[in-house]
């Protein structure tokens, strides 16, 4: 995923779809295309922001990066605009973010996105601040 480029996370654009996407994926995408301010917090507010969508018996999708070793998903976050100096410079890019999606029954998607407050939203096309 890309936080910055992916047309539907792009609150700030008008959501333009392809008319071969099915029906069910654009009206699932859609609510995405309205402006989502970013709300700030600790991990605890993330916590509680995140836990709604863990609706027992929803199939959950996680985008990131798998373990070198072992089961589970590390980097389910923003991993682009960390500030030059920083320990992550290195590992900025862009198509590389990770998310957090339950599907409905009505097969609409509530999506969990995070990032660092040290991390910018706008970024060049290697993934560093702009």
């Amino acid at each position: 995923m890309d936080f910055q480029r992916h047309p539907a996370l792009l609150g700030h654009r008008r959501c333009r779809f392809a008319h071969w996407l099915p029906r069910w994926l654009r009206e699932a995408v859609e609510p995405f295309c309205r402006p989502m301010p970013w709300t700030a917090g600790s991990n605890l507010d993330a916590a509680e922001a995140f836990e709604p969508i863990l609706v027992p018996a929803r199939p959950i999708l996680v985008f990131g990066e798998p373990f070198r070793t072992g089961l589970g998903m590390h980097n389910i976050h923003q991993n682009q605009g960390d500030p030059a100096g920083s320990q992550w410079w290195d590992e900025n890019g862009i198509w590389q973010d990770g998310a957090t999606m339950t599907r409905r029954e009505d097969g609409r998607f509530d999506v969990f996105l995070s990032k660092f407050s040290t991390q910018v939203d706008r970024t060049d096309d290697e993934g560093h601040p702009v």
